[in-house]
C-alpha cells in the first residue's frame, strides 16, 4: 500500500505516494548522446534538450521482458525542424545507447526506418470530386469537439477517463477537457518534475494564480498534484483513496478539467489535475 501526505486543506491538498518497486522489477537505462539544436522527446514529453551526454532511467520493467522506447527526435537544421524517429529496445537492469549525434547530417531523401510506412492501398485509390457546395468554408466554425482542441498523451487521456469512470460511479456529470486548465496543469507538473519538488505552490505561486496566468475564466479552483506512480490507474487510485483528493475528483461544482503529466531527471512522474468551473 503506497503512503500518502496531506500538505494543504480545503480544496488544495497533495497526496505523495511513495514509488514501489517490487523485488522482480527495475528500471531500465538509456544513455542519450544529443548534436546541438536537438530536442527528444517521448510520448510528447520533452525530456532533453541540452547537447552532450544524458542518463535517462525508466520507470520499473519487468526483469524477463524486452520493452521498446520511441523517442521522437527534433533538430534545427538550415533553419527548418526536422523531426526523425527512433526505436530502442530496452530490459530492466541493462543500459542501452541512444546516440542521434549522426541524424545532425543524416540525408533527408532516405526514408526514415522508425516512421509508419503509409498504406499504399489508401495512396492509389481514386478520390472521388466533391461537389463545390462540399468544399470546407474556412469562415465556418467547426463543430466544438474539446478533445480535438487538445493533443493529449496517452498517460493523460487515461487520467482524465479514470477520474470521470469514478464520478460516473457517482453519478455525476464528466469533466470537460479544458485547454486552459491543461496548460496550468501541465506547467505546474513540468516545474515540479524540473525542481524534483512536490508542492501546491512554487516560485511563490498558488494554484489559483496559475490558473489566471493562463487565461481560465474560473473563480472556482481546486487541484491535486502526485509524484511517484508509473500508470494513471495508479494516480488516480492513489487519489480516489485520499479524502481531500477525493472530494476534489467528485465535486459537483467543478465541469471543467486540465490534467499534466511531466519527467524528473531521474525518471519519476509528477503529475497535476487541475478543476475548475467558468464564470458565465
Amino acid at each position: 500500500m503506497s503512503r500518502y501526505f496531506l500538505l494543504a486543506a480545503a480544496l488544495f491538498v497533495v497526496a505523495t505516494p511513495a514509488p514501489l518497486r517490487a523485488a522482480d522489477k527495475e528500471p531500465a537505462t538509456i544513455e542519450l548522446i544529443l548534436p546541438p539544436n536537438c530536442k527528444v522527446y517521448v510520448d510528447d514529453q520533452l525530456v532533453r534538450s541540452a547537447p552532450g551526454q544524458h542518463r535517462l532511467e525508466t520507470p520499473p520493467l519487468e526483469r524477463k521482458e524486452l520493452y521498446s522506447y520511441t523517442f521522437r527526435v527534433e533538430i534545427e537544421r538550415d533553419g527548418k525542424t526536422v523531426t526523425f524517429l527512433r526505436k530502442f529496445p530496452v530490459q530492466a537492469g541493462k543500459t542501452v545507447t541512444a546516440d542521434f549525434r549522426e541524424l545532425a547530417t543524416a540525408p533527408l531523401d532516405k526514408p526514415d526506418p522508425d516512421k509508419p510506412k503509409p498504406d499504399k492501398a489508401k495512396e492509389d485509390k481514386p478520390k472521388a470530386d466533391k461537389p463545390e457546395g462540399d468544399k470546407p468554408n474556412p469562415d465556418k466554425p467547426k463543430p466544438g469537439n474539446p478533445f480535438d482542441e487538445i493533443k493529449m498523451s496517452e498517460m493523460e487521456k487515461a487520467i482524465l477517463d479514470r477520474t470521470n469512470a469514478e464520478r460516473k460511479k457517482k453519478d455525476l456529470p464528466e469533466l470537460k477537457p479544458n485547454p486552459k486548465l491543461f496548460a496550468a496543469a501541465r506547467k505546474h507538473s513540468e516545474n515540479m518534475a524540473r525542481q524534483e519538488k512536490l508542492a501546491h505552490e512554487l516560485d511563490g505561486k498558488k494554484p489559483s494564480e496559475r490558473v489566471k496566468e493562463a487565461g481560465y475564466p474560473g473563480g472556482f479552483v481546486g487541484e491535486n498534484v502526485a509524484y511517484g506512480a508509473t500508470t494513471a490507474e495508479e494516480v488516480v487510485s492513489g487519489w480516489m483513496e485520499s479524502e481531500g483528493h477525493r472530494a476534489n475528483i467528485l465535486n459537483k461544482n467543478f465541469t471543467e478539467i486540465g490534467v499534466g503529466v511531466a519527467k524528473a531527471s531521474d525518471g519519476t512522474l509528477y503529475f497535476t489535475q487541475v478543476f475548475g468551473r467558468p464564470v458565465r
